[in-house]
């Protein structure tokens, strides 16, 4: 038919599987498509790494690399501690917490330290 475009199905292959990579959605499908990668970068072991998934269509294959890093933190620079003390601890905030009334909640990701009287940091 006239002014009819051919339809386009495909399939998805991860072929270098990864802790981080959680899921990846949809695997095959047609036509045009927006395919979803959800990732944990707690579960990368370096600071970068990478995974290639192949997709394959009836237009042909072709191999798709993801990169994934895990974000650098600047702490503020009056924020000197000594990591890996020997001495752990646990803090647990309310998931309504923040720091100023005026302030965003606190998100994943956020910096949070704890401070003794005399300014250091404690945690």
């Amino acid at each position: 038919m006239a002014g009819r475009k051919p339809s386009i199905s495909y399939n998805l292959e991860v072929m270098t599987p990864k802790p981080w990579l959680c899921a990846i959605s949809p695997m095959s499908g047609e036509g045009p498509d927006i395919i979803v990668v959800a990732v944990d970068r707690d579960q990368l072991i370096d600071e970068n790494d990478s995974a290639t998934i192949k997709v394959r269509s009836n237009g042909g294959e072709q191999e798709v690399r993801i990169l994934i890093s895990r974000p650098v933190y600047h702490l503020p620079p009056h924020w000197d501690f000594t990591a890996e003390t020997g001495c752990n601890g646990t803090i647990i905030l309310p998931a309504d917490v923040s720091h100023r009334p005026e302030s965003r909640q606190l998100e994943n990701g956020d910096i949070i330290g704890v401070f003794t009287a005399n300014g250091l940091c404690a945690g």
